[in-house]
C-alpha cells in the first residue's frame, strides 16, 4: 500500500489506514517506537503496560467506592 507523508505543524505525518490499524490492534494514543534500519522506517507498537494490582488498589477511595448491593438469597452452595 502506498501512502503520502504530509506536513503536520512543524513535523511530518503519515496516516495509517483504518484497515491496517484494526489488523495491528492499534488506535488513537497507542504508543509506538520508531527506528531506522537500513534506510527503512520501522514503526512498532509498544506493548501496553499491565496494570499493577497494588497501584489499582491504592486508587480506591471513599469517592469512588460503591456501596454494597443486595444480590438476593443464596441459590447454590455459597457460604455467606
Amino acid at each position: 500500500m502506498r501512502a503520502t507523508i504530509r506536513k503536520w505543524g512543524n513535523s511530518l505525518g503519515l496516516l495509517i489506514p483504518s484497515t491496517m490499524s484494526r489488523e495491528l490492534g492499534i488506535g488513537e494514543a497507542t504508543s509506538v517506537e520508531m527506528r531506522v534500519v537500513k534506510s527503512s522506517l520501522i514503526i512498532k507498537a509498544k506493548a501496553a503496560k499491565k496494570p499493577e494490582l497494588k497501584k489499582l488498589l491504592a486508587g480506591i477511595n471513599q469517592g469512588n467506592l460503591h456501596k454494597a448491593i443486595e444480590t438476593g438469597a443464596p441459590v447454590g452452595r455459597e457460604v455467606w
